[in-house]
């Protein structure tokens, strides 16, 4: 069973420039010691070279193109998250790319398209070129808006030229005139830009099988609403907090494999009946990796019972420069369950290598949680709060392991706490308050 909670009213205002914050309706009293203190006609191509098998033949035809939704007037694109995509001609058959049957093959990093599909799957809006998708069998990838056709102008200097501007009003090529080596940019709504849903904006989900009626997911700041409502569950109490930190198993470990650390926090709650882990990560990384978490048993299963619960607009390309908040909640009743549960998948388990999931885990600190009130709601309002903040992904200075020392600091009141690994504490700025205060929506 699958339940999705979005929110109806506002969204918030992604186009200004500064930043507003207030704080989150009925929050408790904070401690002290949780507060730490170009050219028009060139642009740096982030994409790979074409394949040399991509050939410059073209299509014989071009199919209809099927009706938007009747909704798209009042989901305009400006301001969205954009998209490139290669595109391949009709013949095109690499092997590396392509599937037996010759299909391309889907959900790829950078999504991929032919021609033939890419120009049947256009419609003009209110001049506009929109292309209903989904793109490269991305469900997240539907109607977008297409922006502009790139190819490169040299491999030497890894620059790109543009084919055709939407900015321009110029028509749109032919489809025979597509060359070899051609790159479309979309551009998302604008919604999708600051949240799963039109009306729940924030990049944070929590996902349960532990609240009855089956795995389900809440996301953005209705899971803020629902968990308010939720007497049994939203209203316990965090009471403990633990900091973990794990390598991944590799065959060989290198020396960038040993200094790769992982790290989440684990609390404890009053209602006794399971665990939470919150972790920062890769937005969209859980979706387009098909949903493999370590933290849930069925990670190895065709169709995780995670992903089986996610929206379609979580199902997107992972982007490895900005975050998301994910929260789940798991079975182990208390810490010493939990310790067996990272026991179970560790190097030491015995397990053959692809099913181990944690290199050497360890719980590097514990505390209290000293926060006046801690309810579900309230951590899930903090949660918002942050992600809305803390929105870059950067491989040193802002990632799993600073998050985690942000939060273990906020919630245990130790302004001293540092992220686990010697490499990325000396770029470490704590940045704690950045769980008090919400974007304000005016």
């Amino acid at each position: 069973m699958r339940r999705n909670f979005v929110r109806s009213g506002s969204s918030l205002k992604e186009e200004s420039e500064t930043i507003k914050f207030q704080l989150r309706p009925n929050s408790p009293h904070i401690p002290v010691e949780a507060l730490a203190s170009h050219s028009a006609d060139t642009v740096e191509d982030p994409s790979q070279c074409p394949s040399s098998s991509d050939d410059d033949s073209v299509p014989d035809s071009i199919e209809s193109t099927p009706d938007l939704p009747p909704t798209f007037d009042d989901q305009q694109t400006p301001g969205g998250r954009v998209y490139h995509a290669q595109i391949r001609l009709d013949n095109f058959k690499d092997p590396k790319e392509c599937l037996e049957s010759g299909e391309l093959k889907p959900k790829r990093a950078m999504p991929q398209i032919k021609v033939s599909e890419l120009f049947a799957g256009l419609s003009e809006i209110n001049g506009r070129w929109i292309f209903n998708g989904p793109l490269n069998g991305w469900p997240a990838l539907t109607v977008l808006e297409l922006r502009s056709l790139t190819r490169k102008r040299t491999r030497m200097f890894n620059k790109i030229q543009y084919v055709w501007r939407a900015d321009r009003g110029d028509p749109l090529p032919q489809p025979q005139k597509v060359a070899r080596g051609t790159r479309a940019t979309f551009v998302s709504q604008k919604w999708a830009a600051v949240g799963w849903a039109p009306d729940s904006p924030g990049f944070v989900f929590w996902y349960s099988e532990q609240r009855g009626g089956g795995p389900q997911i809440l996301f953005g700041e209705q899971l803020y609403t629902q968990l308010q409502h939720d007497k049994l569950h939203g209203s316990a109490q965090a009471t403990n907090v633990h900091a973990l930190a794990h390598r991944y198993p590799v065959s060989a470990e290198t020396v960038r494999d040993k200094n790769t650390w992982h790290a989440a926090c684990v609390l404890e709650c009053s209602h006794g009946r399971y665990t939470t882990l919150v972790e920062l990560a890769w937005r969209h990384g859980l979706g387009g990796y098909g949903g493999k978490s370590n933290w849930i048993e069925d990670k190895l299963e065709p169709l995780p019972k995670i992903f089986e619960a996610m929206p379609d607009s979580m199902k997107s390309p992972w982007c490895a420069d900005l975050t998301e908040i994910r929260v789940a909640d798991l079975p182990a009743k208390t810490l010493e369950e939990f310790n067996a549960f990272l026991n179970k998948y560790s190097n030491h388990s015995g397990l053959p290598l692809a099913e181990q999931r944690f290199l050497e885990p360890k719980i590097f600190a514990s505390s209290a949680v000293r926060l006046r009130s801690c309810t579900q709601a309230e951590l899930a309002g903090y949660l918002l709060n942050y992600v809305s903040r803390a929105k870059e992904y950067g491989e040193l200075t802002a990632n799993c392991q600073t998050f985690t020392a942000d939060l273990y600091s906020f919630l245990a009141g130790e302004k001293d706490t540092q992220p686990y690994s010697m490499i990325v504490k000396p770029g470490y700025k704590q940045r704690s308050h950045s769980f008090l205060y919400m974007p304000r929506q005016d």
